[in-house]
Parts: C-alpha cells; sequence; structure tokens
C-alpha cells in the first residue's frame, strides 16, 4: 500500500483529505469476505482495521483512497481471484439487460468507426468474458477480449489477460474500456498502451461510474475500485495519456444488477500532441456539496429512463 502515491490522472503528489472511513476485519467479512480477505490477507497481513482516508488531487480533482493499493497490490488481487474462480463477470444478470447493454455499447461506438462494422476489429479491455461485444460481433466486427476470464462468449476471441499481453503493432479500430479504469493500479501506463494498438483514426472508448455525489466512495468496502473520478478528471487522465477528446459527459448506463447509475463516458482518439488541463479540486466541490440545479439536471438524467423502465414492465406483466 502506498501512503503517498503519484495522483495516477495528473501525475501530481498534492493530496487534500476531504474524508476518511474505517474498515473493520469481522464486519467486511460479513457483508464481502472475498475483499476481507485481500485487504486484511493479502494488502494489510496482520491488521483487523483499515482506516482509509480520501484524498483529493489539488491539480485535477482525482479522487483515491490513502494508502493506495500499489500495482503488485492490484495484481494479486486479481490473480487470487482468477485462481478462486471470482471472475466470471456479471454472472447473475439477466440476459435481457446484457443484450440492452451490448446494444448501447454498438450504438455509442459504431456512429465512431472509420470503416464498416463488418471490417471492424474491436477490442475490449478488461471486458470478462467478452459479452458487451455481442451486438458488434452479430454486425460482423471482429472481437477479442483482454481479461482474466478465459471462457470468452461465442464469437469472441481471449487473447491475454493484461496488457502485457496485447499486440505490438496498432490493429483495432476501437477499443473498450467500460467499467475498467477505476480498478486499475496505474490508469496511465495502460492507457498509453492501449494508444499504441489503436489504428490511425480508431478510437477509444471509456467508462467510469460516478461514486462522488454527496459522500465519500467505496461506502460497502475499498478493495473493488481505488480510482474515483468525474468528468474533469478523467478527461486529463486520457489527455495526459495521449488521447484527443471527443467526448467526455456526465451520463447514465444500465448496471448490470438492475437500474440505472450515474457515470462519466468518454470518446477519445490518440493524439501526442495533447495537453493535459487541470480543473483543479474545485471541480469536486460540484458533486460533493453539489447546488440545487446541478442535482435537479442529475436527478433529470435518471427521470429520463423511466418511460423505458415502465414501458418494459407494463409489456412484460401483458405477455404473461
Amino acid at each position: 500500500m502506498l501512503a503517498d502515491p503519484e495522483c495516477p490522472a495528473c501525475g501530481n503528489r498534492n493530496w487534500s483529505i476531504i474524508g476518511e472511513r474505517i474498515y473493520r476485519a469481522e464486519a467486511l467479512s460479513a457483508r464481502s469476505p472475498a475483499a476481507s480477505r485481500i485487504l486484511f490477507k493479502t494488502w494489510l497481513p496482520g491488521t483487523i482495521e483499515f482506516r482509509a482516508k480520501f484524498g483529493a488531487c489539488r491539480g485535477c480533482a482525482f479522487v483515491t483512497c490513502l494508502p493506495r493499493p500499489s500495482e503488485d497490490d492490484i495484481r494479486k488481487k486479481y490473480e487470487q481471484g482468477a485462481q478462486l474462480g471470482h471472475y466470471i463477470p456479471s454472472k447473475g444478470e439477466a440476459p435481457e439487460r446484457t443484450r440492452r447493454r451490448a446494444r448501447r455499447l454498438a450504438r455509442i461506438v459504431t456512429p465512431h468507426l472509420t470503416r464498416s462494422v463488418d471490417q471492424s476489429r474491436i477490442l475490449d479491455f478488461g471486458g470478462g468474458d467478452g459479452r458487451l461485444l455481442d451486438e458488434l460481433v452479430s454486425a460482423g466486427a471482429s472481437g477479442d477480449v483482454v481479461d482474466y476470464c478465459r471462457t470468452p462468449v461465442p464469437g469472441v476471441r481471449h487473447i491475454g489477460n493484461t496488457e502485457e499481453d496485447l499486440p505490438r503493432t496498432a490493429t483495432y479500430d476501437a477499443v473498450i474500456c467500460s467499467h475498467v479504469v477505476e480498478h486499475l493500479a496505474m490508469p496511465h501506463s495502460v492507457l498509453q498502451r492501449l494508444r499504441m494498438v489503436i489504428r490511425l483514426g480508431g478510437i477509444l472508448y471509456v467508462e467510469v461510474p460516478v461514486e462522488l455525489i454527496k459522500s465519500m466512495p467505496a461506502a460497502r468496502e475499498p478493495v473493488t475500485h481505488c480510482n474515483f473520478f468525474i468528468p474533469e478528471s478523467l478527461a486529463t487522465l486520457l489527455q495526459r495519456s495521449g488521447f484527443r477528446l471527443l467526448e467526455c459527459k456526465l451520463t447514465t448506463y444500465p448496471h448490470p444488477g438492475g437500474g440505472w447509475s450515474l457515470c462519466v463516458a468518454a470518446i477519445a482518439t490518440p493524439d501526442e500532441d495533447v495537453t493535459a488541463s487541470l480543473s483543479g479540486i474545485e471541480a469536486l466541490n460540484r458533486y460533493l456539496r453539489p447546488p440545487l440545479p446541478f442535482m435537479a439536471r442529475i436527478q433529470l438524467m435518471s427521470w429520463r429512463t423511466l418511460p423505458q423502465r415502465f414501458y418494459r414492465k407494463f409489456r412484460s406483466r401483458a405477455g404473461r
């Protein structure tokens, strides 16, 4: 664990403590045995309590817990999880939910492809079994996945566990990082590596949850996510990693477990000449202490999905 890490987004080392949580082994084991085992057996052996301070970068508003897991800590977490068979992604997800998420991804990515879908190669980095590529693969795209899950869905090829297993030449028309970057110890270096496999004119799509609305993140446990973003800090990370932003916005996504949740979605293209912008920690205040108009906007974003949900519920009942 790193007590004074470099900010993964902007590279600075200037933290402002904005809150804290205390995790105790007995309580954490009761609600999340896997997280408790990683935290108290692997990362902090011999301890029964972890006092996590949440630090916000004064340069770019990126948030993490301090101390922060190292690259080796994260590697051990995933290796142990893979050995125990934990990384069957979204194993409780309803099939219709999976199809909806795959269709949504295809709608987002397809307009930005410079070649027709059936001529495009798509990489889902950290995509589990590659299920989100189903709609694109059905339309003729060639789909690869990199993750610790070695049993991809039909039509998708597993090519490795980490970025170290990627090809050394530009190969893909689009790379997908859907709910991956929040898990990475070194997101900057991983994104730089992904940039190398994107063809000229290709795109990177990144989506991360927003967990900083009116409270500190990681309420349940501090093991799953180690990076907490708002649009400004994700933009800084992508720019510093050599990407030019086409879009970076607050939106909602269909959560695998049901319902809709807040996220930041970004589309970017490789460009090494981009200078990273720094929003300053002030950008975070709008999320931790949101003014009424901003909260109303967030509510409106959630309410937009209500007609769809009511229609599906009505259709489901009518079909019984």
